[in-house]
């Protein structure tokens, strides 16, 4: 099986903010997202650009997340309640990165050490929801296959009940 991978980026230097993005901004998203191939994962550096992909995706009728699998940062419930499809999201330490800040801050302010220009700290953790609830197969009967089998996990299932959900023969399952 051979994978192909790139990174494909659209930057969006408006994208902090909180209000409707002008049509113009829309209609590049728009743009970006038509010429991706599918499927793909699209990370996003914030729920709120997250929410307008998945806004964009519905403009667009692409399947989120059988052709889109979206992703962002934060976890903002006030954002993520609005999409079209439950959106995964990574859940920042805040608390931590707030303590860290001042630790770093007052050390500075008593010996004038200088801070890094950068630390790293892990995400809390990946909340997975809708968004990224997908196999990426090309065979749409082997997704609802796999679909099936994820969703009754707990279940006892028979390959007969698998095939007749995919929509497809024993033999050909």
């Amino acid at each position: 099986c051979r994978f192909r991978a790139s990174v494909e980026t659209l930057y969006i230097p408006e994208a902090d903010r909180d209000g409707p993005y002008p049509q113009h901004l829309g209609d590049e998203i728009d743009a970006w997202l038509r010429q991706l191939p599918k499927p793909v994962g699209v990370f996003a550096f914030t729920d709120r650009i997250s929410l307008e992909l998945d806004e964009a995706c519905r403009r667009e009728g692409i399947d989120v997340p059988g052709e889109v699998g979206l992703l962002g940062v934060g976890n903002d419930m006030t954002r993520i309640e609005f999409a079209h499809v439950p959106l995964s999201s990574l859940e920042l330490p805040t608390e931590r990165v707030g303590y860290l800040a001042a630790e770093l801050l007052e050390n500075w302010c008593r010996t004038g050490a200088i801070p890094p220009d950068r630390t790293l700290i892990p995400p809390r953790r990946l909340v997975t929801r809708t968004s990224t609830d997908a196999f990426a197969v090309p065979d749409e009967s082997v997704a609802v296959a796999l679909d099936f089998i994820h969703e009754n996990l707990g279940n006892p299932v028979r390959v007969d009940d698998i095939a007749r959900t995919a929509g497809v023969s024993r033999r050909t399952l």
